[in-house]
Order: C-alpha cells, then sequence, then structure tokens
C-alpha cells in the first residue's frame, strides 16, 4: 500500500494523518476488505456518559469485555480450521497485540477479558495468548486498527461514510447499554457469556 501510494516506507497509517487524503481511505480500506479482512468494534460515545461517573479501568474492562465475547465464536472457528488444516488437534493461541500507551490497567483489562476465552478443543486452556505492548508505528496490525477505530469514532460523531464502507454488509450490534457491562470482567468461559446490549 506504501508504495502504491508514494509514501516512505516507514509511513505510519492513522485516521487522523489521513483527514486530508480521502483517496487513500478508500484505498487502505478497499485493500483491507480485499484480502478478506473482518473487523469488531468497541467504542463509547463519551456524549452520553456524565464526566466523571466511571473510572478509565471501567471502560477498559467494559470494552474488553464486550469485544472478547463477541469474538469468541469467531476465534473457535479460526482454532477449528487450523486443526483441519494441520490435520490435528491445535491450539490457536491466537495472539493479542495492544498499542501502547503505558497503561497497564488497559493491558490487565485485557488480558483478563481475552484469557477467560476457552479452547474449543480444550477447556482447561485458553485461546489466546498473553496480550502484550507494541508501538504502532512499527506494528501494521495496530495501525489497521487505528483506521478501523477511526472510523467507527467518525461514525459516532455522524459521518458514517467510512463505516459504512468497512462494515461492508456485516452487523452492527447498536448501542452498548452500558448499565449493562460488568464492573468487573466475567468469571468462567465468555463464550458462555453475553453482554446484555440495547438497540
Amino acid at each position: 500500500m506504501r508504495r502504491v501510494l508514494g509514501v516512505r516506507s516507514d509511513f505510519e497509517f492513522k485516521f487522523a494523518k489521513t483527514h486530508q487524503r480521502p483517496d487513500w481511505r478508500f484505498r487502505f480500506y478497499n485493500l483491507s476488505i480485499d484480502l478478506g479482512l473482518k473487523f469488531a468494534a468497541c467504542a463509547f460515545d463519551k456524549n452520553r456518559i456524565v464526566p466523571g461517573s466511571y473510572t478509565s479501568s471501567q471502560f477498559y474492562q467494559a470494552g474488553a469485555t464486550v469485544l472478547a465475547a463477541d469474538l469468541c465464536a469467531t476465534n473457535r472457528e479460526a482454532e477449528a480450521a487450523r486443526c483441519a488444516t494441520m490435520g490435528k488437534p491445535m491450539l490457536l493461541q491466537e495472539p493479542i497485540a495492544v498499542d501502547d500507551n503505558k497503561d497497564a490497567r488497559m493491558l490487565s483489562a485485557i488480558g483478563e477479558a481475552f484469557r477467560a476465552l476457552r479452547s474449543g478443543r480444550d477447556l482447561r486452556s485458553a485461546l489466546t495468548i498473553k496480550p502484550v505492548f507494541r508501538d504502532s508505528a512499527k506494528d501494521e496490525a495496530l495501525q489497521l486498527a487505528d483506521m478501523v477505530m477511526g472510523a467507527v469514532g467518525a461514525h459516532l460523531d455522524g459521518d458514517s461514510e467510512w463505516c459504512d464502507l468497512i462494515r461492508h454488509g456485516g452487523r452492527e450490534l447498536g448501542i452498548v447499554n452500558w448499565s449493562s457491562c460488568p464492573a468487573a470482567v466475567m468469571a468462567g468461559d465468555l463464550c458462555e457469556n453475553r453482554t446484555s446490549r440495547a438497540t
């Protein structure tokens, strides 16, 4: 993509950096779709929340739990596909990369939520490995995440052009009912738990 756009090889794709280049956004998102990538996102519209009524830790826990529960089936399908491809039982051990914001509480909340996802092969094992911080300037997966979340954020602000593009016929779960989110990550297998949502 960088070569096609004529940007330097270490150019960091960020939604905010492409505000003046909608053509770059179109090409970036369309390439992602052509590659068969699928996205899941959870965002909180802070305009709906009384300032100071929730801590950053509660945001981290709720967001991580909603995403983990929603992605459980996808990860189990990927695990089954891997076993079929390799011709033997295998654990998925999906890696989780987190944009390094130096906040250990966020990394811990993500770890608790995603490590609660149980393998479809062995319920004693987790579907994912321990999440790690990475530098978005060097990690293309995190740059993709920034572009996706930028589109979601713009959607919340009233500009749905980019979100509609990457939704690509997918489903929108609507507004997460904050009162239904747990104050702490739920115990047990998150694959069997579904945080309530209101549309």
